[in-house]
């Protein structure tokens, strides 16, 4: 946990220092795991309100976590919770199959999408999948990048 805390509060330091304009974000990966720990960490950072930090979720780690729908509104609440904070929220997509329900993908600010994963050598099925991700996507109004 101490180390965590140092890389984080390094990081954000120097990102909150360097950054050349007032609305450029900082996306921050973080394990659903760490979610307790990061709230804790943020909050003790002063000038974290204008530090513009999108804390970044992979699928891939709800998808571990995700059995049932009382596992899926425990997520849903845990998003919530960091956006009543003051954070975005991101979630991170390295496939074009989008397994979990509507109202966890719903939940998210933006979407960031996995290139290297998901477009690999420019293969005429990988891009119809791409396409068809991206279609998906637009529907839930949110930010792809």
């Amino acid at each position: 946990m101490q180390l965590f805390t140092t890389i984080t509060k390094t990081s954000l330091n120097i990102f909150n220092e360097e950054k050349f304009l007032p609305n450029l974000n900082l996306f921050f990966p973080v394990s659903f795991n760490e979610i307790k720990y990061v709230a804790r960490i943020l909050k003790d950072i002063s000038y974290i309100s204008k530090a513009n930090i999108v804390l970044t979720i992979d699928e891939k780690d709800i998808n571990l976590l995700t059995v049932d729908s009382e596992e899926n509104n425990s997520i849903i609440d845990n998003i919530r919770s960091f956006k009543s904070m003051g954070f975005n929220t991101a979630l991170r997509l390295d496939n074009d199959l989008l397994n979990l329900p509507q109202s966890v993908y719903a939940t998210f600010d933006y979407f960031v999408l996995s290139i290297d994963n998901l477009l690999p050598d420019n293969e005429p099925a990988k891009l119809a999948g791409f396409k068809g991700l991206i279609e998906k996507l637009l529907k839930f109004n949110k930010q792809i990048i």
